[in-house]
């Protein structure tokens, strides 16, 4: 049941992300959203702290205007990443 929860909350992300809607991105998301993508920041526009819905709006909007996403696909992963995405997903009960 996890794995098709995660299933659904990428596709409909995907499908927000594809039509540009910074909006429907946040509604799926927790109002306490923490993301880090790793990297350096002086290399890539992608390395990211993310604490919250307005960091998350602002680095949506920059994202959207700088990459094409067209394509996503779902791997076996480990059950802490599995436990992280679920924090960040907004509660639809």
């Amino acid at each position: 049941m996890l794995r098709a929860k995660i299933e659904n909350v990428v596709k409909n992300l995907y499908k927000a992300r594809i039509q540009n809607d910074v909006e429907a991105c946040i509604d799926l998301c927790s109002e306490n959203i923490a993301l880090q993508l790793a990297g350096s920041k002086e290399a890539s526009a992608i390395a990211s702290d993310i604490s919250g819905v307005s960091d998350l709006r602002d680095f949506l909007i920059s994202l959207m205007a700088e990459w094409q996403w067209n394509q996503y696909s779902f791997k076996p992963s480990s059950p802490c990443l599995v436990a992280q995405l679920l924090s960040n997903v907004r509660s639809s009960t």
